[in-house]
């Protein structure tokens, strides 16, 4: 009886405390419509930033070659900065393109890039055989700070790029698997962890965000939240206890 009182204690004691928005999804990126509920367009009110679904992906800024076309899909979920996470992405160059990937307010800022000139941000930009680099903003800087590191030319034409973020010394780091032809991604190139402890502190929008233009094609999303070691051992109390129950 007391064991069956205690598992309900935890378990009304987990319902109570409130779950990140923060949370896994997997997205092949092929229709507008099925980007819902874990992500949404940066524009979907301009007309020459439509981003065209099909099997191959979604294809951005093709109507609108430059900067005037690009745009970005983000996750609805606006406090990754707060959990450990992996997101992974596949980058089809085969017609072009230049692609950005980053946590921030995902919305568009100056020049169609992300939004440095908003709030805070931090993003890879990659292009087939382009100097390539990663940027940060944070808001009160005066102005975007990068390129960080060496610049970075991929051939392609698929890459695999990977974003991480350790919640505990809030670093991030980005990691691209060169000439892509499917399965766990191998990285050939690793940008150095980023420290992003003076970002966010004033409650802006950390969300997880791709885009690009020129005719960029992205698909296959994955983002895998780290379960806190917290969270695991409550799970594991609780099924110990079940199975004692059982016994």
């Amino acid at each position: 009886m007391r064991v069956k009182v205690f598992a309900a204690l935890l378990l009304m004691g987990c319902l109570a405390v409130p779950s990140l928005a923060a949370m896994s999804f997997t997205n092949r990126l092929t229709s507008e419509p099925g980007l819902s509920p874990d992500l949404e367009e940066a524009d979907a009110v301009t007309a020459d930033k439509d981003i065209l679904y099909s099997a191959a992906g979604a294809q951005i800024g093709l109507n609108l070659l430059g900067n005037d076309g690009r745009n970005h899909i983000h996750s609805t979920a606006n406090d990754f900065n707060t959990v450990d996470f992996v997101a992974e992405v596949t980058v089809d160059y085969s017609t072009g393109g230049r692609m950005f990937m980053g946590l921030g307010g995902g919305e568009i800022g100056a020049y169609g890039t992300p939004d440095w000139d908003i709030t805070d941000t931090v993003w890879l930009e990659l292009g087939q055989y382009g100097l390539s680099n990663t940027f940060t903003y944070n808001v009160g800087d005066g102005g975007p700070n990068g390129p960080i590191g060496a610049g970075i030319s991929v051939a392609g034409p698929e890459v695999r790029v990977q974003m991480s973020f350790d919640s505990a010394t809030s670093t991030i780091t980005f990691a691209i698997d060169d000439a892509y032809v499917g399965g766990p991604m191998t990285a050939d190139f690793i940008v150095p962890a980023i420290d992003m402890s003076a970002f966010f502190t004033a409650g802006e929008d950390a969300r997880v965000f791709i885009g690009g233009g020129s005719g960029v094609i992205v698909r296959d999303l994955a983002v895998a939240v780290v379960p806190e070691p917290a969270s695991l051992a409550l799970l594991g109390i609780g099924g110990l206890l079940v199975s004692r129950r059982r016994k």
